[in-house]
């Protein structure tokens, strides 16, 4: 549920109403006050959150300006909230097989292999499967024209 009312929000909202800005702009302002908005947990501020979040945010905001829609965040986000979740459940067991995170500095090299295989294959299928072609407000702006080429 968070996701989907992060995503309604803060790229629903606020990204499409800083659009007027330009799209980069709005992209980055949305994503920062994301980050400063996940830097307040409950009474704490946890300001090591805010550029983890802040980055989050760039690729949410990202995804929805090159989709057109909202839909291909709020599952990014709920899969990301759910791996997250994922980590502190199987907090133990992952300690137990060595992989905790306060014996090392780093996560395991096999995680930022497949995370980075994950990242580069979701930004292409975005690039080559986001909105091409004219939008359908540009159609309705050439239809009123009335010039259809003939």
């Amino acid at each position: 549920m968070p996701a989907v009312a992060e995503e309604l929000f803060f790229r629903g909202l606020v990204l499409s109403g800083l659009q007027r800005l330009g799209s980069f702009r709005a992209v980055v302002i949305s994503a920062l006050l994301f980050g400063i908005f996940h830097v307040a947990t409950g009474s704490m501020l946890m300001v090591e959150r805010l550029l983890p979040s802040t980055f989050l945010g760039l690729l949410l905001g990202w995804i929805a300006v090159r989709t057109g829609s909202l839909w291909p965040g709020v599952i990014v986000h709920a899969l990301h909230n759910g791996f997250m979740l994922s980590l502190s459940h199987f907090e133990p067991w992952l300690i137990e097989r060595g992989w905790g995170t306060e014996q090392q500095i780093y996560l395991p090299l096999s995680w930022l292999g497949v995370g980075s295989l994950m990242f580069a294959a979701g930004s292409v299928l975005l690039w080559w499967g986001g909105r091409s072609g004219p939008q359908p407000a540009e159609v309705d702006q050439r239809d009123e024209g009335g010039d259809d080429g003939s």
